[in-house]
């Protein structure tokens, strides 16, 4: 097991921001599900961070603890279309969902992450692209909560200084 610096909990979920994330590989350990994440962002609110703006972090572990469910999502387009053919407004999108194992999802980049809390369990829902295929993927995880551990801070996150954000 690898020894990290720092640690946070879900219970600072807002300080975190996992948006254009890449997930690196994702393995089933016990009751745990670990994603291995080449960054994510620190809000300059979260208390580990000593500095004035957000910052990414160097590659780090998302440990989803006690897991009871995992669902790994693709979300195949069934109404591919020539790009040659291809009129916006005359096509329409039919998704279908194919279940993939965990695993699978080892190229996603997180466009999306929300938890919900529900008694004593969370449903973390992470949504994004997986690049394997260029198709829209889903992980759902319930699960009682999650860490993060890594190392170190590096530079500002992509959206600070960003036009339309506080």
């Amino acid at each position: 097991m690898d020894s990290f610096r720092f640690l946070t909990t879900d219970q600072h979920f807002e300080d975190l921001n996992f948006h254009d994330c890449h997930v690196k590989s994702v393995q089933e350990a016990s009751n745990d599900l670990i994603v291995e994440l080449e960054y994510i962002y620190i809000s300059e609110k979260h208390p580990l961070n000593p500095n004035a703006a957000a910052k990414s972090t160097d590659p780090c572990q998302l440990i989803f603890k006690d897991v009871s469910s995992v669902k790994a999502e693709l979300y195949v387009d069934i109404t591919p279309q020539n790009i040659a053919d291809h009129t916006a407004s005359e096509h329409e999108t039919k998704l279908e969902t194919k279940l993939v194992q965990p695993e699978y999802l080892n190229k996603m980049e997180i466009e999306t992450f929300v938890l919900n809390r529900i008694e004593k369990e969370n449903v973390f829902n992470l949504q994004g692209i997986d690049w394997k295929t260029h198709e829209f993927c889903g992980l759902i995880i319930r699960s009682k909560g999650f860490t993060v551990e890594w190392n170190d801070f590096l530079e500002d996150a992509w959206y600070v200084d960003f036009e339309g954000t506080e």
